[in-house]
């Protein structure tokens, strides 16, 4: 299996790659009719690129969507006929190999200033970062923060120390006993309260944190990381705390209408973006904390501290440990000068490992070392073959 993440070594093929650190509403709004010659001519050449129709519906509790509506194309150029032939073609083989489909939802202006991208360099400037790089938490380009008069701590992808489970004790304590939240926020803690009695029992007493910290550090490390890990997901699933600012997570959802509605979609004119890509069903616990949607009870029984569900659970979060890995990337949804596009990921072109949707896609990170140095971030990972997570 390939290692992957800030640093994929793709020991598999002998080949290095490197890498830096229900119904739902429609992602886009209805088109309008045009008279124009220009845009009919787009209409009939996105009919004719796009001969197989994916149909948006429901996988389980994930979605997919209808790209017959957008125009496709691969660094800002259509693609062909057999180019769109082969891209409908890898969608059916995610959809076979019961791949989870993704969704993050981000600003334009936001992601180019993370790849200290000009406006004028979207999108092909912008897609050879991007589908170089993938998109990572905050944890991995932001230096050090200031918030409300003091540094907020950082801590690594391996940490596991006492002075950083003290810190998330603290953190969740500090999130479950304060009462001045927005009425709706209240609200939300004391249904929280009602569903998982025992977890708030032990976080809002103090006393309990010895007992957090000696329980996690007597585990072994691979149980002692994936119980901080648990905990973490937590806190940056929140998001009111001083770890999410830092977090070396990245949230993504199960639904393009939440990824569609955080961004407000409908708002932000051309300034938006929607990643797309897929959890591979067998690997999903290299890219994603996986306690959310299975597992967390056999890790728990060994450490014997209460676990709890999402604080927001309609809002159908994965969340990915390090980041979105340009190997799981499909493309892209954005819109620009009231055309709807889809730009997607040139790799699903050279694809030749029939077992890509476990592997990922074979992304040519060859000139990788150079291409980082222009960006913002600042922080690197990999991921080795059992699953163990490295910083440098």
């Amino acid at each position: 299996m390939a290692d992957k993440g800030s640093i994929a070594i793709k020991t598999r093929h002998s080949q290095q790659n490197f890498n830096f650190a229900d119904q739902t509403p429609s992602l886009m709004p209805p088109r309008k009719k045009h008279d124009t010659k220009d845009d009919n001519s787009v209409k009939k050449t996105r009919s004719e690129t796009n001969p197989k129709k994916i149909s948006r519906k429901s996988i389980g509790s994930f979605e997919q969507p209808d790209l017959t509506s957008f125009l496709l194309q691969t660094n800002g150029q259509q693609l062909s006929a057999r180019q769109s032939n082969i891209f409908f073609k890898r969608l059916r083989e995610l959809e076979e190999a019961d791949a989870h489909l993704i969704y993050r939802g981000d600003k334009k202006d936001r992601l180019l200033d993370k790849f200290n991208i000009q406006p004028h360099g979207f999108p092909r400037m912008f897609n050879d970062y991007l589908f170089m790089i993938g998109d990572k938490g905050r944890h991995f380009w932001n230096g050090a923060i200031e918030e409300g008069g003091h540094t907020i701590p950082t801590f690594d992808l391996t940490d596991t120390s006492k002075e950083f489970l003290e810190f998330i004790f603290d953190t969740l304590r500090s999130i479950l006993i304060r009462k001045d939240y927005s009425e709706s926020l209240n609200l939300r803690l004391k249904e929280f309260a009602v569903k998982y009695p025992d977890f708030m029992d032990f976080f809002k007493f103090k006393k309990n944190k010895k007992d957090f910290i000696a329980k996690i550090l007597s585990a072994n490390p691979r149980e002692r990381l994936n119980a901080r890990d648990f905990y973490l997901t937590l806190l940056h699933q929140f998001g009111k705390n001083d770890f999410y600012p830092a977090s070396f997570l990245l949230s993504v959802t199960k639904r393009i209408s939440v990824a569609r509605s955080f961004i407000r979609w409908d708002q932000i004119n051309d300034n938006g973006i929607i990643l797309f890509g897929w959890v591979p069903k067998e690997q999903g616990h290299l890219l994603y904390n996986r306690f959310m949607l299975a597992g967390k009870q056999r890790i728990f029984q060994s450490i014997d501290l209460p676990t709890a569900g999402r604080f927001y659970k309609e809002q159908h979060e994965i969340t990915l440990k390090g980041g979105l890995l340009p190997h799981y990337i499909i493309g892209y949804f954005y819109r620009e000068q009231g055309v709807e596009n889809f730009e997607v990921n040139p790799a699903i072109f050279d694809i030749a490992d029939p077992d890509w949707p476990e592997q990922g896609l074979p992304v040519d990170q060859t000139h990788f070392g150079e291409q980082i140095k222009g960006t913002r971030f600042k922080k690197a990972f990999y991921i080795t073959p059992p699953g163990d997570y490295y910083e440098f």
